[in-house]
């Protein structure tokens, strides 16, 4: 039964890492509590009576069949070694082996959203016996789902592929072990589960019961007069605060101010995201004071994330951190505590989404980089930015405009924190790279 638990727990968390992988987000141990919270009270039971298209993961299908399934996306290389790398490697994995039994295997995923981690880590990842056992079980687990998917089908299953995006069209199911690698496709067949037979269009291919008469052709109704329908818009029920664009009615009620300029920190960035991800991770284990610490957990970073010649100045990226705190404190006194990467969820009412152009009941969840929390339960909300570009003047149109395009995104997280009882007195943007400190108001 434990075993059992923990296979389900590992299952969750590659679900969670999914949802954080498409709005954009960093995975986090107390994120993923809030969602399988959430899953808890969202899900409910499966529904497989209504005469409807269902479309869903493999895992979800689990115990139902319908008369016929659709297989998408089977060029899919999951065996790849470096994509394992990236996102098999990393977070949590319960492992066993002879000498220390079961065990938890975590490694933070310090790339954050990149899609890929340098080579010299790859080839140092994939040498590791450790990385073989998840690439094992990851490919046991491919084929186990790909087991439920096929035997979901009761009449037809059709399996599909992107013929364009790898050499052979149906690498999933070759890798599954249910081709050869080298099977081939010819016209509308395909060659494949280890035969010599063919699989081809069947006679009847409508979902539809067949004629009485076997002789005779199905009857294709012609279809009616169009008359039009009422066009509906679909919104996502969950957003991310980063995707929230700011309305021109906000951009020209909004006011910036400098709170403090300290020049451009000495860089080579050509990979915004990658060097962003990383000057984050520095910030969120960052300790006040201890310099030596600060310095060799930033050197180890940077060169994990292979950005030594973008991100050159470890003693100035710190040094701006040291002059982050120092204004906070001098600003608004000592904290009661601070706190960093806070993942929150945020299920908008009708008053919170109006403003910022959403629409009630989608539910929003992100991080809040910085909180410094005061002894009367107000806060000062702090966001960082790694943008390098705009050196001018904060009141250039192109400035002002790029500054304010955020107020939806502290907007949305000033609420999560006043919907938890906190006040928030100031709401600052922090330009590590710019050198810059800005209010927004």
């Amino acid at each position: 039964a434990r075993i059992q638990n923990l296979s389900t727990l590992e299952s969750l968390a590659g679900e969670y890492e999914e949802h954080c992988r498409q709005l954009g987000l960093t995975s986090t141990i107390a994120g993923f509590i809030t969602w399988i919270s959430d899953q808890e009270l969202t899900q409910g039971s499966k529904d497989n009576s209504s005469d409807t298209v269902k479309v869903m993961t493999y895992h979800k299908s689990k115990g139902l069949e319908w008369k016929v399934v659709i297989l998408e996306d089977l060029n899919r290389d999951f065996a790849n070694d470096a994509d394992i790398a990236t996102k098999g490697f990393t977070s949590v994995k319960p492992l066993k082996d002879n000498e220390h039994g079961y065990f938890i295997h975590y490694i933070p995923a310090l790339n954050g959203t990149a899609k890929q981690i340098p080579d010299i880590l790859v080839d140092a990842i994939t040498s590791t016996d450790i990385f073989k056992e998840i690439k094992r079980r990851q490919i046991a687990e491919e084929k186990r789902l790909m087991y439920v998917g096929i035997t979901r089908a009761r009449d037809y299953l059709v399996t599909t592929s992107n013929k364009g995006k790898t050499k052979n069209t149906l690498t999933t199911l070759a890798q599954c072990g249910l081709a050869d690698d080298n099977f081939t496709v010819v016209g509308n067949k395909a060659s494949f589960w280890k035969t010599s037979e063919h699989i081809s269009k069947p006679d009847y291919c409508e979902i539809a019961p067949k004629p009485d008469d076997k002789n005779e052709e199905p009857v294709v109704q012609e279809p009616s007069e169009w008359k039009g329908v009422e066009q509906s818009v679909m919104y996502p029920l969950l957003v991310s605060p980063s995707q929230v664009k700011a309305s021109k009615e906000t951009m020209d009620s909004v006011t910036t101010e400098v709170v403090d300029s300290f020049g451009y920190l000495k860089h080579n960035i050509k990979d915004e995201t990658a060097c962003g991800t990383c000057i984050h991770n520095i910030y969120a284990a960052y300790r006040p004071g201890e310099d030596e610490w600060n310095r060799s957990m930033a050197e180890n970073l940077v060169k994990a994330a292979g950005l030594e010649t973008q991100i050159s100045d470890i003693c100035g990226v710190i040094s701006a951190e040291d002059r982050l705190f120092d204004l906070l404190e001098k600003t608004y006194g000592k904290p009661t505590y601070i706190l960093r990467e806070t993942p929150f969820t945020l299920v908008l009412d009708k008053s919170q989404a109006d403003p910022i152009g959403l629409k009630e009941g989608q539910v929003v969840r992100g991080e809040i980089d910085l909180l410094w929390m005061l002894n009367d339960g107000s806060c000062v909300l702090v966001d960082y930015k790694s943008y390098p570009h705009f050196d001018q003047d904060i009141n250039s149109p192109d400035v002002r405009e790029h500054y304010a395009g955020y107020t939806p995104q502290l907007a949305l997280y000033t609420t999560a924190l006043q919907s938890a009882g906190y006040k928030v007195i100031d709401k600052l943007i922090y330009y590590p790279v710019q050198g810059r400190i800005i209010r927004i108001k």
